[in-house]
């Protein structure tokens, strides 16, 4: 994705600059962040999700990221 921002419309005030700022943590709260904090979270020992039979388990995509043997095809 490319940058609204351009030299000519590029920030140069404090108001224009926190205006320009908001979208970026607005973001925040969409699959991106959920997605960030597995990869944060789940490939190390802060976070463990147990497998209780069903599926719980989600294909063993967690236990992929737990061991650090997930690819660029992981699904999250």
């Amino acid at each position: 994705m490319q940058s609204e921002l351009t030299p000519e419309n590029f920030p140069t005030q404090p108001n224009t600059f926190e205006a320009a700022k908001g979208p970026i943590y607005s973001n925040l709260p969409s699959n991106y962040a959920i997605d960030y904090w597995r990869l944060q979270s789940l490939a190390t020992d802060e976070v463990l999700i147990p497998a209780r039979g069903g599926n719980w388990d989600d294909g063993g995509q967690y236990r992929e990221l737990h061991k650090h043997t997930w690819t660029v095809d992981h699904a999250l």
